[in-house]
Formats: C-alpha cells, sequence, structure tokens
C-alpha cells in the first residue's frame, strides 16, 4: 500500500487526514492542532447526475447512495416528480438550469479542507473520532475550527499535477478562482503558496495521486442535492408568485 505523507504533518489518517501541532494561537487558549484533509474527486457528468435524480424520482433500480437521498426529494412537489420520472423535457431542462457549475466534468480534482481545532477538543471526543474517523475530522473543522479554508486543483490528464511552472505563475498572481485552481475561506496567501509547495512534495508520483482517498461519490451526492434545492426553491417561489398574482387579481376585479 502507498501511503502519503505530507511534510511536516503526522499521519491522523492514512491517505486521508494529517494534523501538526502548532502551540497556542490567536483564536483559542492552549494548544491546538493545524488539521488538513486531502481527498480526490473526479467530477460527474452533467447527464449522469440528471439520471441518477431521474431513477430517485421514480423509486426504482435505486443504489445504496441514491437511497440516502431519497429523504431530500421531499423538497419537490409532487407533481413535478412526476414530470421529472416521466422525463418531461421542460423539467429535466429546469433541473439543468440549476446544475452546480465550479467542475468540469469527467476531470479530477486534488481537493484540501484546512483549519485549527484546539488539542482539548480533540482529546474530549477520541472515542467520537475513533469511531467516525474522517467524518468526525471533518465536522470540526467545519464546526469548530478556526481560519477554516479550502483548496482545490484540477489534475491533467493521467491524474498528473498541473506543471510546477504553471501553478506559480498562478501563485505569483495571487489566483483564488480559475479552471486550475480555487482557495476560498480564511486564509492568508502566504499559507496558500506554502501549501501547494508541501502538495507538490507529497504527490511526486500518479501512484501517490492514486492513494488518496477518492470521494467522487461524495461529489456526486452533493450536486444532486444541490439541484434538489435549488430547484425546490425555485418552485416554491413560483408558486408563492403565482398566488400572489392570483390575490392581486382578485382584487383588481372586486
Amino acid at each position: 500500500m502507498v501511503n502519503v505523507q505530507i511534510p511536516t504533518y503526522d499521519v491522523l489518517i492514512p491517505n486521508s487526514t494529517y494534523g501538526k501541532k502548532i502551540g497556542s494561537c490567536d483564536h483559542f487558549v492552549g494548544p491546538s492542532t493545524q488539521i488538513t484533509q486531502l481527498g480526490r474527486y473526479t467530477a460527474p457528468a452533467e447527464e449522469d447526475v440528471i439520471k441518477s435524480f431521474q431513477r430517485i424520482a421514480q423509486n426504482r433500480n435505486l443504489s445504496k447512495l441514491e437511497k440516502s437521498l431519497s429523504k431530500h426529494i421531499k423538497m419537490i412537489p409532487s407533481g413535478e416528480l412526476k414530470k421529472i420520472a416521466e422525463g418531461d423535457k421542460d423539467s429535466i431542462d429546469h433541473l439543468r438550469a440549476h446544475y452546480p457549475s465550479g467542475y468540469q466534468s469527467g476531470r479530477t480534482y486534488i481537493i484540501t479542507s484546512n483549519g485549527i481545532v484546539p488539542d482539548e477538543i480533540l482529546e474530549k471526543l477520541k472515542a467520537h473520532i475513533k469511531k467516525n474517523g474522517e467524518m468526525a475530522y471533518s465536522s470540526l473543522i467545519d464546526k469548530i475550527g478556526a481560519k477554516e479554508w479550502y483548496f482545490r486543483m484540477r489534475l491533467n490528464d493521467g491524474n498528473a499535477l498541473p506543471a510546477r511552472n504553471e501553478i506559480d505563475f498562478l501563485l505569483a498572481r495571487g489566483v483564488t478562482a480559475s479552471d486550475v485552481i480555487v482557495v476560498e475561506g480564511d486564509y492568508e496567501y502566504k499559507d496558500v503558496i506554502n501549501h501547494v509547495r508541501l502538495l507538490y512534495d507529497a504527490l511526486d508520483s500518479p501512484k501517490k495521486i492514486d492513494a488518496v482517498k477518492d470521494g467522487s461519490d461524495n461529489l456526486l451526492k452533493k450536486n444532486i442535492v444541490y439541484i434538489i434545492r435549488q430547484t425546490g426553491k425555485c418552485l416554491a417561489e413560483r408558486a408563492m408568485l403565482s398566488g400572489l398574482c392570483k390575490t392581486i387579481e382578485e382584487i383588481a376585479s372586486s
């Protein structure tokens, strides 16, 4: 088994989660740990996401992931769900209009989540972390972590890191959003530059990149939930507007 090691970090969960002691910081009293979670995702094709949504609406031949999303489908009115299940063109086009942007279909990305968590919290939740692993650390970064930020880098064909001179060109100009890299959250850009250097040291071969845990199913799930929520919100707003217009017409004609 290939093990990915990020320089200066300890391995908390192999090929997934890493930690570095940083002592005290401005956000917490007492020693803390800088946590970095490393993931690899291949963006699903839009058509695959739409077909998955349709299967959920039809409630048949569902994968385990699709079954877990069935509860979210309640946000869509039953009449609209029936149209989606039947493949109604207008309804399907409406789903496509709410497809999330940011990822290129079929391309693979390296993604990191970063945050500082107090050692006291890590100690108190040791049993919870042991039981839930990566999800526990992800939740700690999201709900408790300070200086929480996220980094995404698109890989070249063959799951290779982008040419170093291409990345250096972007970093030298302080780029935070491009087809190749995206940075979001509470960060200082000098930390981003150092982070990228560590990633290039850690992922210096295709085998090591392939060893990073594949979270493509999570991205598929995230995209489906996003479409459900945005479509449900849009339909609710339409219904409210329609009701308002009807009320105005009734008042005007009375």
